[in-house]
């Protein structure tokens, strides 16, 4: 008796124990799995997470339509880019496809059609793509929405430009036509010296604007393309404004004009391309004289004003409207189409000034009263900004971003080495910056 009570005992504590061990096991792997499982509902959250981040950071609007056509989800930017979300993929059609092009596209079997439209003054590419969603086989629908506003606009800008030098071009060639075919259809000889002189004078006076124009489209086409050979360099400003003046005295002269310039500030220093100055200061001088009645004036000055220095060009000529001072750098903008071109303008003599300007980080400014006269200001950086600006880019960047800032590069490397300090610009430490700093202000 007393052996199967044991036995029976020893039986019932093997299975409590074993029952306990499997409860625990049991219990044990339920935790693992629910960890497991919430593992995994944490990782799809954090992909939904990361997908809503991806498409609400996109510039791009995103739509998505089922198989059976209803809206699925859309990014904040589609809200922006387009009137409305229908509900319905065939709601959508009606609301946005007018001239039935998706439509008829998708009959065709075509994958993928695009449609262009503007809401709100912008202009949009729309994609719709056919697009099998999950395991579904019928195709859903994915629609992408781009801004194109810039793209249209550039194009519109290179179809007015075309049609700017097409035009342009034709007004010298039409002269040259003219007056070779007078030369030959009336015969040298029928025709006295007077009037031969007068036509090869036209002749010539229309190879001169072709020549002018051509020449001002390249340089346009190098700016663009950054193509243009620059040697940036420490520059004094009046010299360069006083030679020329003295180029252009003999037009000022011509028309008893009072014309002079003046320096206001200590020897005003930029950092600046010698010929690319020149043609900025060239450019608007001749512009003055131009345009300014006989017995006028026109005066230059040229000065300091904090970190900037300046080169003014004020006369008491006709003036400019204040709209047409909202387009007077646009290319081939003019004023007056017919009085430029009685005074042998191209149309494009102050967009190359605004360009060449920015090209030196500057900017130009004008003030103008018809019947009162203009003032362009144009402005540079002055070299001690220049300095410091190319100091902040080194330091942070390792490396300089534009070809003024590089040619200040030079000058801080010089002016470290006089200092004792290695021009390994992103190592610097603060006290060496302030050293710099301190020094460029001197």
């Amino acid at each position: 008796m007393n052996i199967f009570l044991s036995i029976l005992i020893t039986f019932l504590i093997t299975s409590g124990g074993c029952v306990i061990l499997a409860r625990s096991y049991f219990l044990q792997r339920k935790k693992t799995e629910d960890r497991e499982v919430h593992q995994i509902l944490e990782h799809i959250a954090n992909k939904q997470n990361e997908s809503q981040l991806i498409l609400a950071s996109l510039n791009l609007g995103i739509i998505a339509y089922s198989s059976d056509g209803v809206l699925l989800l859309n990014n904040d930017a589609s809200t922006d880019m387009i009137e409305e979300i229908p509900h319905t993929f065939n709601d959508f059609l009606d609301k946005y496809d007018v001239d039935q092009k998706i439509r008829a596209n998708f009959l065709l079997d075509k994958q993928q059609s695009e449609i262009n439209y503007i809401y709100q003054d912008r202009s949009y590419r729309l994609s719709v793509q056919k697009r099998e969603l999950v395991r579904d086989k019928r195709p859903g629908h994915i629609l992408v929405i781009q801004d194109i506003t810039r793209q249209v606009r550039e194009e519109q800008q290179r179809k007015e430009f075309v049609a700017n030098v097409s035009h342009e071009l034709k007004t010298p060639l039409t002269t040259i036509k003219t007056y070779s075919e007078s030369l030959l259809d009336w015969g040298i000889d029928e025709k006295s010296k007077e009037s031969i002189k007068k036509d090869i004078n036209k002749l010539y006076d229309g190879s001169l604007r072709m020549e002018d124009l051509i020449e001002d489209l390249l340089l346009l086409s190098r700016i663009d393309g950054n193509a243009i050979y620059t040697r940036i360099e420490q520059v004094e400003l009046m010299p360069i404004v006083r030679s020329c003046v003295e180029r252009l005295y003999p037009q000022a002269d011509a028309k008893n004009i009072d014309f002079s310039s003046y320096s206001v500030s200590e020897k005003p220093l930029a950092y600046a391309d010698h010929s690319a100055l020149e043609r900025i200061i060239l450019n608007l001088v001749n512009n003055s004289i131009k345009y300014t009645s006989e017995f006028g004036e026109v005066k230059v000055y040229v000065g300091s004003l904090v970190d900037e220095v300046y080169i003014r060009v004020i006369d008491n000529g006709i003036g400019i409207s204040g709209e047409a001072q909202e387009n007077i750098f646009k290319r081939f903008y003019r004023v007056d189409a017919t009085g430029s071109r009685a005074h042998g303008g191209t149309g494009l003599g102050l967009a190359i000034v605004k360009e060449l300007v920015e090209l030196h980080l500057g900017q130009i400014d004008i003030k103008s009263s018809v019947g009162k006269g203009t003032e362009f200001t144009v402005f540079l950086p002055s070299v001690k900004k220049t300095l410091r600006r190319a100091l902040f880019e080194l330091t942070e960047n390792g490396v300089c971003s534009n070809t003024v800032t590089m040619a200040a590069e030079a000058d801080l490397e010089k002016l470290a080495e006089r200092l004792g300090i290695v021009a390994k610009w992103k190592s610097l430490q603060e006290r060496e910056i302030d050293a710099l700093l301190k020094a460029i202000d001197v």
